[in-house]
């Protein structure tokens, strides 16, 4: 995946540097953990929610990821959120027709540092990832195969 930068000049005249979905860890005035994450795009969707706060422990491993719901054609809305687990792919993949919905791992916070998996704006299609041969019950006319379908994320 490409890693497109965005530089930008700060104060004093030093140079930053950020990319699409780029995930910041922050403290607020309580003290209290949290993440943001840069705004970026999935199919040209941004995330509902992209400038909420994300609070996590201290301590323990947070996947920060995006959940996209789609017509099974594009995705149609997409939101941030974190959990605890990896995400399960095994779920993603359908016979007949794309999943109705997926999940982007966007990058892992554990014990406050941030570890980066993706770093840039994505597009989402619709894939037939591999035929199943039928084996009884074919009619004339009708394929010899199932079509087993995922999301592309590119």
């Amino acid at each position: 995946m490409p890693f497109h930068k965005l530089a930008f000049k700060g104060s004093g005249g030093t140079q930053t540097t950020h990319f699409p979905f780029e995930i910041s860890g922050h403290r607020d005035s309580n003290g209290n953990f949290y993440v943001t994450v840069r705004f970026g795009t999935i199919s040209g969707l941004i995330p509902d929610n992209i400038s909420d706060f994300l609070y996590l422990n201290d301590t323990g491993t947070f996947y920060i990821k995006l959940g996209c719901q789609t017509n099974g054609k594009i995705p149609t809305f997409i939101t941030l959120y974190s959990d605890n687990q990896p995400e399960d792919n095994s779920a993603t993949v359908t016979q007949g027709s794309p999943p109705p919905d997926f999940n982007i791992t966007l990058g892992v916070v554990k014990a406050k540092k941030v570890y980066q998996v993706v770093y840039d704006n994505m597009i989402a299609t619709p894939k037939v990832v591999f035929l199943e041969t039928k084996t009884q019950g074919l009619s004339a006319g009708q394929e010899p195969f199932n079509r087993w379908w995922a999301w592309q994320v590119e």
